[in-house]
């Protein structure tokens, strides 16, 4: 299992907001990567589309009500590489600290077995992981047939400044990182 740095526009995200479940740990994990200190941090889990996708299709009737929703998303963000399903907080810390998002990149049964291993010696922490890569996609795909819409964790985050729920240091530094680009 290899681990990547990567944006935050590559990210599809879950459609899990509003609201902000936890401001303290969203602060919490900025404080982190405003501080580079990043071996902290347990990298959030990703799958990319090109794996996603073939298993999303097998469930003909129920990707039905969404595929066309994913494609049109998918032509809107060609960048959109991965589903992540875990890690909001941490993800939106490394994006309002101007940092790339690490993430562990899940391709297969044995990627999805050595973080289980991980999990259970107590070395990371990481919700929605299930026995193996189908079982894991099974959480990705019930949250979109149910949900039926997709954005980028940079349109959430976007979202998150525009509605209030990012404190005002916090936006601060995201500002003031942003105009160093």
């Amino acid at each position: 299992m290899k681990i990547i740095s990567i944006n935050p526009n590559q990210i599809i995200s879950m459609n899990d907001y509003p609201p902000l479940h936890s401001p303290a740990s969203l602060k919490k994990y900025h404080n982190i990567f405003k501080k580079n200190n990043l071996d902290l941090v347990t990298p959030i889990p990703v799958i990319p589309v090109s794996v996603a996708l073939p298993y999303l299709q097998k469930q003909d009737d129920r990707f039905e009500a969404y595929g066309k929703h994913l494609a049109k998303f998918l032509k809107k963000h060609p960048n959109a590489e991965y589903f992540m399903f875990d890690g909001t907080h941490r993800a939106t810390g490394a994006m309002l600290s101007a940092n790339k998002i690490p993430a562990y990149l899940i391709k297969s049964d044995e990627d999805i077995k050595q973080l289980f291993s991980l999990r259970v010696a107590g070395k990371i922490s990481v919700t929605g992981l299930k026995n193996n890569l189908a079982e894991t996609m099974g959480v990705i795909e019930e949250h979109y047939h149910r949900t039926k819409t997709f954005w980028t964790l940079e349109e959430k985050v976007k979202s998150m400044i525009s509605k209030g729920d990012i404190d005002k240091e916090m936006l601060e530094h995201y500002n003031n990182r942003k105009k160093l680009e």
